[in-house]
């Protein structure tokens, strides 16, 4: 539609501008979530965690993951957002007040499936058995996930799998090791 054509809204000074974006769904599959699922893929890849398949469209994910648990975990979960940031050439850890309202959720078992509110519970589990402080622990993971993401192997991992994902939708897990492994081998972790 072009933009004389387009649905006109007023400014609040009353003059008008075309409605560019009327859409009644957002659209699927684009580039920041591929490089999210990919993020999550990827540094699970890293770890030794295989999957079965990862899926662009509905609600994106990766399915079928292999169990982790502690850090890794934490890890796992947070490098989809640090992979959708890097894709926008940001970076960023959760702000103090973000991550305490992560805890109180998970306290008041009162959580959604978001990535931090898995994290966080993660984080307390590991803390309990472990006997750390929780917040050490998140941040931890946190910490490697955002460095893992960094690192130009996996970012490339990541940018492939991204690219494939957007052009295929849906990758099988076989599919997505084989993309992956050309830039990071099965179970090498951040200390390999």
């Amino acid at each position: 539609m072009s933009t004389e054509t387009a649905p006109r809204e007023r400014f609040w000074n009353g003059s008008e501008s075309p409605v560019l974006a009327a859409l009644a769904e957002p659209p699927t599959g684009s580039e920041d979530t591929a490089w999210h699922e990919g993020g999550h893929a990827v540094v699970a890849h890293a770890f030794g965690a295989a999957h079965q398949r990862i899926e662009l469209d509905g609600q994106a994910s990766v399915i079928g993951t292999d169990p982790l648990s502690g850090v890794a975990a934490i890890a796992m979960l947070l490098a989809g957002p640090a992979a959708q940031r890097a894709y926008s050439r940001a970076v960023g850890t959760l702000q103090e007040a973000e991550l305490d309202e992560f805890f109180e959720r998970v306290d008041a078992a009162q959580f959604g499936g978001c990535d931090e509110c898995r994290a966080a519970l993660h984080a307390t589990a590991s803390a309990d058995l472990d006997g750390r402080d929780r917040r050490e622990v998140f941040r931890e993971g946190e910490a490697r996930a955002n460095e893992m993401v960094a690192r130009p192997n996996i970012r490339a991992a990541i940018a492939a799998l991204a690219t494939e994902l957007v052009d295929r939708r849906s990758i099988l897990g076989t599919d997505a090791r084989e993309i992956i492994d050309a830039f990071v081998p099965f179970g090498r972790t951040a200390h390999a």
